[in-house]
């Protein structure tokens, strides 16, 4: 099985691996949504 670096990697989200834990999870939707606007912040910062 391919690993969550590995496949932030593959798919360019390269901040997502440091820090998706920091996201609480509420709900699958709300979790998923959170983790990818860390990616689009990061990415609007850089």
């Amino acid at each position: 099985m391919i690993g969550l670096k590995e496949v932030c990697k593959v798919l360019y989200l390269t901040h997502i691996p440091e820090r998706f834990e920091e996201v609480p999870f509420e709900n699958k939707e709300q979790f998923i949504r959170d983790v990818l606007m860390l990616e689009v912040d990061a990415r609007q910062t850089t």
